[in-house]
């Protein structure tokens, strides 16, 4: 069923998708005998304004707290790690003993 949404989704015209994702969530429970044509579109319905939230809910989350999670710190940490003296070539005159 997801996959046929995402793909339903490539040609969909209005934003969000809306109208493609339910008719094509609803068609593709139906075709697989889930359940009847009116509790598809109910659950297509629900599936797609869950998914939406969930959008807005991170997409804002990370709009205005803009902290770095705990992978992010990390590469923050090693990027402003200062490393080690660099190493060089022994000098020629005192490797010949």
């Amino acid at each position: 069923v997801t996959a046929i949404t995402i793909a339903a989704q490539a040609v969909a015209v209005a934003p969000g998708g809306f109208g493609t994702y339910e008719a094509a969530a609803t068609a593709a429970l139906v075709a697989i005998g889930a359940t009847d044509a009116a509790t598809a579109l109910v659950i297509a319905l629900a599936a797609h304004a869950f998914k939406t939230a969930y959008a807005l809910i991170t997409g804002a989350l990370a709009t205005f707290l803009p902290a770095p999670s705990m992978l992010g710190w990390m590469a923050n940490m090693r990027a402003h790690t200062p490393t080690s003296a660099p190493i060089t070539a022994p000098n020629a005159a005192g490797s010949n003993g």
